[in-house]
C-alpha cells in the first residue's frame, strides 16, 4: 500500500473565510488552489448576500403591513372625528335653538 499525499483540495476546504485567506501564506499555494478559494469565497458571499436580501424582503413586507394597520387607524380616527365634529356642531345648533326660545319666552314675559 502507497501512502497519499494530502489533496489539495482538502488542504483548500480548510480555508472558508476571508480571514483563514488573509492568514495564509500566499506564495506557497497554486493558481488552482487559489482560483478555488476565491471561488469559495465568492460563493459565501453570495450566499449571505441572499440571505441578507430575503432578510431585508421580509423586513420590508412586515414593514409595509405596519404602515397598511397605522393607514386604516388613522383612517377610523379621522371618521370618529367627523363624527365627533358632526355631534358637537348638531349639539351646538340645538343649544343655539334653545337659547333663542329662552330669551323669546324672558321678551315675552317682560312684555306682560
Amino acid at each position: 500500500m502507497t501512502k497519499r499525499k494530502n489533496s489539495p483540495q482538502k488542504n483548500l476546504q480548510e480555508i472558508t473565510t476571508a480571514n483563514e485567506l488573509i492568514k495564509k501564506d500566499l506564495n506557497n499555494i497554486t493558481e488552482s488552489e487559489f482560483r478555488i478559494i476565491v471561488i469559495k469565497l465568492i460563493a459565501g458571499l453570495e450566499n449571505s448576500i441572499e440571505d441578507s436580501r430575503e432578510s431585508i424582503a421580509t423586513e420590508i413586507k412586515g414593514l409595509r403591513n405596519s404602515q397598511e394597520e397605522l393607514k386604516k387607524a388613522l383612517n377610523e380616527m379621522q371618521n370618529k372625528m367627523e363624527t365627533m365634529t358632526a355631534r358637537i356642531e348638531e349639539a351646538e345648533e340645538r343649544i343655539g335653538e334653545l337659547e333663542d326660545k329662552v330669551m323669546e319666552k324672558e321678551e315675552a314675559e317682560r312684555k306682560r
